[in-house]
């Protein structure tokens, strides 16, 4: 890579490049290159025409010595290996710099030259540079090329959730360089996994249930209708002395959920609306289950049931419970394997912002919620505000409110679904299930906004 100061640099409050090396680093100085190693990470650095050790003209780093070329217009030219560049160790590496890399000074150019490669021909008075290799699909010779004094969305490099980190990016495979922590960590884009094999057996929640309330939970503006709750938050928690197992990878069962179950129109109680709710092992990965079951109330014939199940970000996996303000990104995406049967049911995403929650507008309902699978891309779809405390976890499908954009939604602190039967038949002959199997979620390597910018630093690539 070369890196040269733009004349235009003055107007945008560039003093100059400097070149910031850890002291952590083992350093060696050798015919104007810099080098620097770290494990089996080596880099070189050249200032052409001279450079010197100072610090900055502000006091933004104290005490921090810099490497400050004497030219605030030469070029800087980068060069970094491993052993996976073919180079058998540090030594061998710095003698393909200094014996391999030619680099001629002509007049407003910098020809840059390496055994078995294209020559480079970076030009000083701003002109867009030329690799000579022939290539038609170089960018660089392209018609037209691209400006070095523009910075371009790279599809393998992008800042990350903080501004110390860079991501770096081919195919499926992530790494993110953290520049403060000084770690290389590998991050894929999958937050959440529930599907997996946890319990031998099924295995009964362990939750309180509430005292029976009386309000409107069918929405018809009467509050004549009975309802039991487990309250939104509970941790479920598939056995009391929490004997089951995590597979490497997985979410695992310790999720959080809320549960309302209504009698409509009645006074009577649905106390015993909660006796099946339990993780079962009948297939794998393994089945998370809630039931309206309604053995003594025989008589009522109308009832509702609601249920909702999330991860906080603390238990978000690879890495994501610590990033901040997490946004979804055009390619994240949360899958839900729904089978919500014996009555119309049906399921949806489920989200919190910060601290408001919101309802996917998306949703499997009726035949579809039974054995289906919802996909949403959360960004590029709509959401409906949702309070969980208000007519406790059943939602009014009827008037649901307004819509909001998932590509608002830029602080994301919890993911989960919500499943819900409405007026179902409550004879003791009809017990309606509502079950999640698999429950995924990827998101996109956040970016911070504006760190990329017309900086006034001129890059091209060797």
């Amino acid at each position: 890579m070369v890196a040269q100061k733009t004349d235009r640099a003055n107007y945008l409050y560039m003093e100059r490049l400097l070149v910031y090396l850890s002291p952590a680093l083992a350093l060696t100085e050798t015919n104007g290159w810099v080098f620097t190693s770290t494990g089996d990470a080596w880099s070189a650095v050249k200032a052409v025409g001279g450079y010197s050790w100072g610090a900055a003209s502000h006091d933004k780093w104290p005490g921090t010595s810099l490497l400050i070329p004497t030219d605030e217009y030469a070029p800087l030219v980068f060069f970094a290996g491993s052993t996976h560049d073919g180079f058998a160790d540090y030594a061998a590496f710095q003698s393909y710099v200094l014996n391999d890399i030619v680099m001629q000074e002509n007049t407003d150019e910098l020809l840059i030259q390496r055994t078995g490669k294209a020559d480079v021909q970076f030009f000083t008075d701003f002109r867009e540079p030329v690799i000579n290799d022939g290539d038609a699909d170089n960018p660089y010779n392209a018609s037209p090329t691209l400006r070095t004094d523009y910075t371009y969305d790279s599809p393998y490099l992008q800042t990350g959730a903080r501004r110390s980190e860079v991501i770096a990016q081919w195919g499926e495979v992530r790494w993110v360089y953290d520049f403060e922590a000084m770690e290389i960590r590998e991050v894929g884009g999958i937050i959440l996994d529930f599907g997996g094999d946890y319990v031998s057996a099924i295995t009964d929640a362990t939750s309180t249930v509430n005292a029976a309330t009386t309000g409107d939970y069918d929405f018809d503006g009467s509050a004549d209708d009975t309802a039991r709750s487990v309250t939104f938050g509970t941790v479920w928690s598939p056995t009391t002395s929490g004997n089951w197992t995590t597979p490497a990878g997985k979410s695992g069962p310790k999720l959080r959920y809320g549960k309302s179950v209504a009698n409509l129109g009645s006074a009577t109680d649905p106390s015993d609306s909660f006796k099946y709710d339990r993780i079962t092992n009948s297939s794998v990965p393994n089945t998370v289950q809630v039931s309206g079951f309604n053995d003594i109330n025989s008589s009522t014939t109308l009832m509702s049931m609601a249920s909702a199940f999330y991860y906080d970000k603390a238990d978000f996996l690879n890495g994501w419970e610590t990033a901040d303000d997490l946004v979804f990104g055009v390619t994240g995406e949360i899958s839900i394997d729904f089978d919500i049967d014996r009555g119309v049911g049906e399921g949806r995403a489920l989200v919190r912002n910060g601290t408001d929650w919101y309802l996917s507008a998306d949703a499997l309902i009726g035949a579809a919620a039974d054995g289906g699978t919802l996909t949403i891309s959360p960004a590029m779809s709509d959401f409906y505000a949702f309070d969980p405390t208000a007519n406790q976890l059943l939602f009014d499908t009827d008037t649901p409110g307004a819509l909001v954009s998932g590509s608002t939604l830029t602080n994301i602190t919890a993911i989960g679904l919500h499943m819900q039967h409405r007026n179902y038949d409550g004879t003791s002959a009809f017990i309606p299930y509502e079950f999640f199997t698999g429950f995924s979620a990827t998101i996109e390597d956040p970016v911070t906004a504006g760190e990329w910018y017309r900086s006034g630093v001129n890059v091209s690539r060797l």
